[in-house]
């Protein structure tokens, strides 16, 4: 039972990774956010990349960004290490 809940967090964890993925790709482009997918998503991923934002700046390029999907990476290998029990 415990094993099920873990592999379906896990996945979800999975999704959120997607959903921040893209968030970054739609902030690309400087009209996405004209359309409703787009600003759902922002919404979506905004509560966990907010607090990186302005933390690693390099001339005009912002790289906060990466931190958060750093740090949301090691979330999830954490998660799978202790979810399979280890390596």
């Amino acid at each position: 039972m415990f094993a099920i809940f873990k592999i379906i967090l896990y996945y979800i964890l999975q999704g959120y990774a997607i959903i921040v993925s893209l968030d970054i790709i739609f902030s690309l482009f400087s009209n996405s956010y004209e359309y409703k997918f787009p600003r759902i998503v922002h919404t979506v991923a905004n509560w966990f990349m907010e607090p990186f934002e302005g933390l690693l700046i390099l001339g005009r390029i912002d790289f906060s960004r990466l931190i958060g999907v750093i740090v949301l990476e090691g979330i999830l290998s954490f998660c799978f290490i202790w979810f399979t029990g280890g390596i």
